[in-house]
């Protein structure tokens, strides 16, 4: 029997690489039986011998716990298994932990499946002239490494949707009576039933559908919406913007999505005639009327993402003319190239399969298989037969000998689109890992009031710079090091030590130079924070948590360098860690970097609640964050009476509390900052975040705390913090002498150690409630009070 081997790479090894697509492609192609045997898979055929195969998830790998260690190499079974246990057992203690990990590598198989397809469609030119062998050579190398980037993935689907009686190396517990999580599923149904008016589509047929059309139709709805009026057309736009929000996705595709769900024939989702609109409606609005909670458990987890990845099964990866053509949609370098493989057997089985199985694959299995809703599960049959020797042995050695040619292309390719992506332009700037929450929450802003309203930018992603720290050996030991300690002391040593050696590196001059490239001689920059744990569901807000350099120079490289580098080091400042052991959330650095130009003028913060909006202006809105600072503050709950600004003019303070009041009906409670444009005296939004999470973590955590018997516990100096050793509640009253701002990382590990005896902090001086400081401490379940 001929069979070829799935695994080896360019090189014949499966030594792990640094970059995160060289880890991937180094994985192994095999069948586990992890999630499923034969007779309990979820798509299976019956074979000619009468016995039962699973083709589907018999072949998931739970591959994340060793994709989560610096090096995976050859792992033996007994170490593999400890390494599982280690992660399910951590993954268990912190939800939110396992929230980012599986995000983050759901993510990363979505980033590569685009890639992947683009890099297919280039190659599809080409591959026009190939005789059927080589054609089926050409298609199953695709197939092959498609799969191997999207074995996260797979391995996220299987986890969330474990139907295993004894589920011990899953850290997801099932909780029956968990009602929070996965309304997407519900959304699904409804969807179409509510988004009627802008749906075009019927079955099979977009009948002329296009971008230009779903454009038009959302600019009328959002016209409506900014106007002010209560109409049809106006929630419809909510709705848009809402499902938008809670996908992770543009509104326009929401609209595509919403006309794909009816143009697909099996009933997998909503048709547009299901349910009255009203009733859709009601039920849509009452299951997004509030934000995923920030304390979930491993049960909500994975019935958001369980959902997520279903409905993203109708998003386009990359918006493009050909979607309506079923093109650049999710998932679809597996699907597409599994169906496209399974065509080419179909069509004429003798030419590819041995001579005595082609009569059995037309007579027996074929038919069963075209009956199967999964093309990915073809492509795993396909892959069974490699392993079985069922393929012509001829091919199998055309295979071996064209794949390391074909993986150097792959990763060459992929080389080339990471570098094109090293800066994003902020309308590309959607996933929140690449981008993270403060870019993907100014986007949003973007396409709710106008690109014209946000002051526009780039990021500089996160995988530029998670390459650029696994580049240096030290560094990744470290970060590993940082994740896997238990001891908060030697962490922060641990990221002291990461900081000291970030900036003895060199920023790679690409980097350098993609910045300075986008920018006017004589612009100054700013370089705002912008992680994956901050301003992200289920994460909610970290305000004031990581470092954004104003002021910089980016024609001048070391300038530039400078305020990359303490942007980066900020992730591993005391601080950021107190912060993230607090939350139970990871110490493994994504952080991007949003880049805009510098605007030295006026501006400030808002904040708005059920209507009543607080707003805080000064001569530059980062002058806000500081204690001493002057600045304006107002509460307005009745915006037909305004106060007057010595700062901005009436115009430009209705306009702002305009903008959050309409952002409140779409996100709930909301925190903008903005500046005035000194060229056109126009409002420019710099940030918007929803802080539904830090309003429920003020209820939650100061409904746990004892409101009587408090005590005054007075610090003049920093020195002067020592452990509470009594039971009862503090308040903690601070000298104006402190600086707030250095005295945070201080504060946070003595929050740590006496997080449960904290009622409140009593500053001498009054500071907007909206600054960075009040943000962090109110997230923090700790009240702010004045003397």
């Amino acid at each position: 029997m001929n069979t070829i081997d799935l695994n080896k790479t360019e090189n014949g090894t499966t030594e792990n690489g640094k970059t995160t697509e060289d880890r991937l492609l180094s994985t192994k192609l095999v069948r586990t039986d992890f999630f499923a045997t034969d007779k309990t898979d979820e798509f299976k055929i019956t074979k000619e011998n009468g016995e039962v195969l699973g083709i589907f998830k018999v072949w998931a790998e739970n591959i994340i716990p060793l994709l989560e260690t610096i090096d995976i190499e050859e792992i033996e079974t007994e170490k593999r298994s400890q390494i599982t246990k280690l992660w399910t057992t951590k993954m268990r203690e912190n939800p939110l932990s396992l929230f980012q990990c599986l995000e983050e590598w759901r993510t990363i198989s979505e980033i590569f499946d685009k890639r992947l397809q683009e890099i297919f469609f280039e190659e599809d030119a080409n591959s026009k002239n190939l005789d059927p062998i080589e054609k089926f050579v050409e298609t199953f190398l695709r197939l092959e490494t498609a799969f191997k980037f999207a074995a996260p993935f797979y391995n996220i689907e299987a986890l969330v949707a474990d139907s295993r009686p004894e589920t011990n190396d899953n850290p997801i517990i099932l909780d029956q009576n968990c009602t929070k999580g996965g309304e997407l599923d519900i959304v699904a149904l409804c969807l179409p039933s509510v988004l009627i008016d802008g749906i075009k589509a019927e079955s099979g047929n977009f009948n002329g559908l296009n971008w230009e059309i779903i454009n038009n139709i959302f600019n009328s709805w959002k016209e409506s919406f900014l106007s002010g009026k209560k109409s049809k057309e106006s929630e419809l736009f909510k709705i848009l913007c809402t499902v938008a929000d809670r996908a992770g996705r543009n509104p326009i595709e929401i609209l595509f999505v919403a006309n794909a769900m009816e143009f697909i024939p099996p009933r997998v989702a909503g048709k547009k005639n299901d349910l009255p609109w009203e009733e859709a409606l009601q039920i849509i609005r009452e299951k997004l009327s509030s934000n995923i909670s920030t304390n979930p458990s491993t049960t909500t987890i994975a019935r958001e993402i369980n959902a997520k990845i279903r409905f993203l099964n109708w998003c386009p990866a990359e918006i493009d003319s050909q979607n309506f053509d079923g093109k650049f949609w999710n998932y679809s370098s597996v699907c597409d190239t599994s169906g496209s493989l399974f065509s080419q057997i179909l069509r004429d089985p003798k030419t590819f399969l041995n001579k005595e199985f082609a009569d059995i694959f037309t007579e027996k299995l074929a038919i069963q298989l075209e009956e199967i809703d999964a093309s990915s599960a073809r492509g795993r049959f396909i892959l069974q037969l490699v392993l079985d020797g069922k393929i012509l042995p001829e091919i199998l050695e055309k295979i071996e000998e064209q794949r390391p040619k074909f993986q150097k292309k792959i990763s060459q390719k992929l080389k080339k689109i990471k570098e094109k992506e090293i800066l994003l332009p902020l309308e590309k700037a959607r996933l929140t890992l690449l981008a993270g929450g403060k870019a993907s929450g100014l986007l949003k802003a973007g396409e709710i009031f106008g690109k014209e309203k946000i002051l526009d930018g780039f990021v500089l992603s996160s995988e530029a710079i998670n390459d650029w720290l696994q580049s240096i050996p030290e560094i990744a030991k470290l970060i590993n090091e940082l994740e896997e300690s238990d001891n908060i002391e030697k962490k922060k040593l641990v990221a002291e030590t990461i900081v000291q050696l970030i900036q003895k590196n060199q920023i790679p001059n690409i980097i350098l130079s993609s910045i300075s490239n986008k920018f006017k001689n004589g612009d100054k920059v700013a370089l705002r924070s912008s992680c994956f744990d901050e301003d992200v569901d289920m994460i909610g807000p970290a305000p004031g948590i990581y470092e954004s350099i104003l002021d910089s120079n980016p024609f001048a490289s070391r300038n530039l360098e400078d305020a990359i580098k303490s942007v980066i080091c900020s992730f591993f400042s005391p601080k950021a860690i107190c912060f993230r052991e607090l939350k139970g959330i990871r110490h493994k650095p994504r952080m991007a970097i949003l880049i805009q130009k510098f605007i030295k003028n006026t501006g400030g913060t808002v904040f708005c609640k059920n209507g009543n909006i607080t707003i805080n202006i000064a001569n530059r809105p980062d002058l806000i964050t500081h204690q001493n600072s002057e600045f304006e503050e107002f509460e307005i709950k009745d915006t037909s009476k305004l106060p007057e600004s010595k700062l901005i003019t009436q115009k430009q303070l209705t306009e702002i509390t305009n903008i959050v009041l309409l952002a409140e009906q779409i996100f709930g409670p909301i925190d903008l900052e903005f500046v005035i444009d000194p060229e056109n005296s126009q409002i420019k939004i710099l940030q918007l975040r929803k802080l539904q999470g830090i309003m429920e973590n003020i209820m939650n955590e100061t409904s746990k705390k004892n409101e009587e018997n408090i005590k005054d516990v007075f610090i003049g100096k920093i020195e002067e913090l020592v452990d509470l050793t009594d039971d009862s509640p503090v308040n903690l009253c601070l000298s104006s002498t402190i600086d707030i701002e250095k005295f945070q990382g201080l504060l946070f590990m003595w929050i740590i150690k006496n997080n449960t005896k904290i009622h409140s902090i009593t500053l001498e001086n009054s500071i907007p409630m909206t600054c960075h400081f009040a943000n962090i401490v109110l997230s923090l379940g700790i009240k702010i009070l004045t003397k």
